[in-house]
């Protein structure tokens, strides 16, 4: 009977811990939501403010295991493709206006295509490797460059991988590539940025292999553990 007693203490004094993580989750997505939107020069802070706490939330919810927490990650992952277009599509480095490519005299067409369309795989890799080895271009935009395309679209083969674990490797590849094209064509067609085939090479493997491993059983278990308190079954449910 004291164990009983014990056991039924233990899940009240977890539950109110639960109660209390849950509400200052909700006073710091609050937070910094309010931040993203009266204070952030861009849109981009905004929606990135905006993702970090959905996503907090989702961590500290106490609903864990329920459908809230499946529709808070749905969220996460369109307020993150939000912020990625933000980010590729409205790059003001190339043009201080927004514009397109067919709406420009045929001079300033072809001279923008001659200096922002690289077919050569690794050309522009190494040529900002080269270029902060000699001292022309900064570690920040070295880093922002490769290691930012790197990292662009790994949330997106960690959320599908969450979120939708049955989707076949392939079908996954296509649906990566052809937003990576989307993409890169319409940054051309708007020339908002560089249609660049060492893009293709830096996005697509890391999000692939991102989505992989959030297949695989150690994948699926920390998922378990992170969103859904350990739940078994619960990441593959629902998406079937």
């Amino acid at each position: 009977m004291m164990s009983g007693k014990k056991k039924a203490k233990s899940r009240e004094d977890n539950s109110k811990e639960r109660k209390i993580m849950q509400l200052v989750a909700a006073f710091i997505m609050c937070a910094i939501f309010i931040y993203g939107v009266f204070f952030a020069e861009k849109a981009g802070p905004m929606v990135l403010s905006f993702l970090f706490a959905t996503f907090c939330w989702c961590l500290f919810s106490a609903a864990r295991g329920s459908r809230f927490i499946r529709a808070a990650l749905y969220l996460c992952m369109i307020m993150y493709l939000i912020l990625l277009f933000e980010l590729t599509l409205f790059n003001y480095y190339y043009r201080s206006e927004m514009t397109s490519i067919f709406y420009v005299p045929k001079e300033e067409r072809i001279s923008f295509i001659r200096q922002y369309v690289n077919l050569k795989p690794f050309y522009m890799i190494k040529l900002f490797w080269t270029g902060y080895q000699n001292g022309s271009v900064t570690f920040k935009t070295m880093l922002r460059n490769i290691f930012g395309n790197v990292a662009a679209f790994m949330p997106f083969g960690f959320f599908i991988g969450v979120l939708r674990p049955d989707t076949k490797n392939k079908r996954f590849l296509v649906i990566l590539v052809l937003l990576v094209t989307l993409i890169e064509t319409l940054q051309l067609i708007m020339m908002a940025g560089t249609f660049d085939i060492d893009d293709f090479l830096l996005n697509i493997p890391p999000a692939y292999v991102m989505f992989l491993i959030m297949k695989t059983r150690a994948g699926r278990s920390l998922a378990d553990r992170l969103f859904y308190g350990g739940a078994a079954g619960k990441t593959k449910g629902g998406s079937q």
